[in-house]
């Protein structure tokens, strides 16, 4: 079957799944309507007194700190299996037993990062107890999982003529992949590293739904509260502080990747710096987990734990993991593909190479553009920066909880990821081409015709790793009520039921693992 086939089938089985579970009846509704005047009118007035003001500057302090230190023990827990897993590929070291290992290893990393850190959050809740170190441990394990696998693809194909004479002189196989294989992807692993924290910090800001800290704890409560002036400045500051995040490492990665040697390792010491501060922002809560641990009955903790490692698999709960699939599945398609859409549908405005022979063409419309182009690319900023829990909440506050606010959550946030992606993908490519890659008329036809066609590849590769991560926000979304595998297993965990818990999350596991591999296959088919 060729790759355009399956990809139709897998998008007609998502569509039907999900298509039956949508109701949007509820868009008509004078409930609907009032809780929509409502948050208009929160966004309008938001809570600027200083004592608000003092707490969300904590709350977003503690927010920081909570995905800088997930990040940092991620990437370094990731960093470490990558080097061992990555040991097979080393000269001379290739017996079944290190390929055995990697193996092993590989898949374990595929099982870190199929479940959410949401998911994360709430089995280590049952151990832990509400704070932000267990946001910080959840976020830890899902970083593992993908900047793992992302560095262990990164020293597997370097190539073996550049480091082979290394290799040679290493004593051993680590020795080999850490001095002869390790300098060569230190850029590119920083730059994975600090996308990956700005993803940490959106999930950080509301982890704390399920009790990992941070803003999401306050702006849970005050969405239930109905006191939308404080959720305004809530997400004011939550926005504040992913775009200074992400300004941020923009500017670090610029200094790693283009400065000399003294200006690399200045930027080296500054990340550390920040990851201690964190620590040490977060040490008053690890002395209280401490103290908790100390007082926790060991025995009811190994007996819950056994209880995780004993699956239920009687024929009523497969059949409720069979059942709780196809809702995320269908809301990740659904919802990557809407993105998709919009994305390209607005690349003429927001890629520079376009807007700007456009307005070379007509001198006049030039105001315009540049105002269309700003709008845009705040909007795609705005809808990226929230998180899509966050949009959740305020789709649910005006239409109820269920599929259709978290497929309009999913849509919105990929929208924005796909519009940054898709057109610096255009920039990149095409700004400093040649006059005749261009062509002195760029513009829509030229963008449609000539340019789109040269980066299909790029953007199916952008839109595919944004489905991955709807899916796993999917099921994060359902955890907060929007149905599907997710439910069941917050239901699980709050019931105590830890087996049927296991089982839901090896359920959310295999189906990770399995479109993984999909997808790998996929892109070694033809068209």
């Amino acid at each position: 079957m060729s790759r355009r086939r399956i990809v139709f089938v897998t998008f007609a089985i998502a569509t039907a799944a999900i298509a039956f579970s949508l109701d949007f009846g509820t868009l008509n509704t004078q409930g609907a309507f009032g809780a929509v005047r409502s948050l208009l009118t929160g966004f309008g007035s938001p809570d600027l007194r200083p004592q608000t003001l003092g707490r969300v500057l904590t709350l977003a302090a503690q927010t920081l700190a909570v995905a800088i230190l997930g990040t940092g023990l991620g990437a370094a827990l990731g960093l470490l299996v990558a080097m061992v897993g990555a040991t097979a590929s080393v000269h001379g070291h290739h017996g079944p037993g290190r390929r055995a290992l990697a193996e092993l290893l590989r898949l374990g990393l595929d099982g870190l990062r199929a479940i959410p850190d949401f998911a994360w959050a709430l089995a280590l809740l049952v151990v832990l107890g509400p704070g932000p170190l267990t946001g910080a441990f959840a976020i830890a394990l899902s970083v593992t999982g993908i900047l793992g696998r992302a560095f262990g693809q990164l020293l597997e194909s370097v190539s073996a003529a550049r480091v082979h004479p290394v290799e040679r002189l290493a004593g051993s196989p680590l020795a080999a992949v850490v001095y002869g294989r390790l300098p060569h992807i230190a850029p590119a692993a920083w730059s994975y590293g600090l996308a990956r924290l700005e993803c940490s910090i959106r999930n950080a800001s509301v982890i704390g739904i399920v009790g990992g800290g941070g803003l999401g704890a306050e702006l849970f409560e005050e969405l239930g509260y109905g006191r939308m002036d404080r959720v305004a400045t809530l997400l004011l500051a939550l926005v504040a502080l992913t775009a200074s995040a992400d300004i941020g490492s923009s500017i670090l990665r610029r200094r790693l990747g283009a400065g000399g040697p003294r200006t690399q390792r200045s930027a080296r010491l500054c990340a550390f710096l920040v990851f201690v501060a964190s620590l040490a922002w977060l040490t008053p809560a690890a002395a209280t987990l401490l103290d908790a641990l100390s007082r926790m009955d060991a025995r009811v903790a190994s007996e819950s734990a056994a209880r995780l490692l004993q699956p239920d698999l009687s024929a009523q709960t497969l059949g409720e993991v069979v059942r709780g699939v196809g809702p995320p599945l269908g809301l990740a398609w659904l919802s990557m593909t809407a993105a998709t859409m919009f994305a390209l549908a607005v690349l003429p405005w927001t890629s520079t190479i376009v807007r700007g022979r456009a307005r070379g063409a007509a001198a006049a419309d030039a105001t315009l553009a540049i105002a269309g182009a700003w709008v845009l690319r705040g909007a795609a900023l705005l809808a990226r920066a929230v998180p899509e829990v966050a949009w959740l909440l305020l789709f649910a506050a005006a239409l109820g909880m269920g599929p259709t606010p978290a497929l309009l959550a999913l849509s919105l946030h990929a929208s924005g990821v796909l519009v940054r992606l898709f057109t610096e993908a255009v920039d990149d490519r095409f700004v400093a081409a040649p006059r005749r890659d261009v062509g002195a008329g760029a513009g829509i036809g030229w963008l449609v015709y000539a340019a789109l066609p040269r980066l299909r590849a790029t953007l199916a590769t952008h839109a595919g790793l944004q489905a991955e991560s709807n899916l796993r926000s999917a099921f994060t979304l359902g955890i907060l009520g929007a149905g599907g595998l997710g439910n069941a297993f917050h239901s699980a965990i709050s019931y105590w039921q830890l087996e049927r818990a296991s089982t839901l999350a090896l359920g959310m596991l295999v189906v990770f693992v399995g479109l993984d591999r999909l997808g790998r296959r996929m892109s070694r088919l033809g068209g």
